[in-house]
């Protein structure tokens, strides 16, 4: 997470809590991290996630 968060600029905090609701909202799944390393994580779009980032690609004219 903390990767991705420095990525986009956000504390590792606030990126856990957005994936805990993603996870909560059924858009997202925490799967395990690496083995060699105990702060990974694993994060998989559900169906669902994957429909909603469709839906909102479109609507913004983001996609063909």
């Amino acid at each position: 997470m903390e990767m991705l968060s420095s990525l986009v600029g956000i504390p590792t905090s606030e990126a856990v809590r957005w994936l805990g609701f993603l996870v909560k909202e059924g858009l997202a799944l925490r799967m395990s991290g690496h083995p060699d390393d105990a702060g990974t994580i694993t994060v998989a779009l559900t169906d669902k996630g994957r429909v909603a980032l469709d839906e909102y690609f479109r609507a913004t004219g983001s996609v063909p």
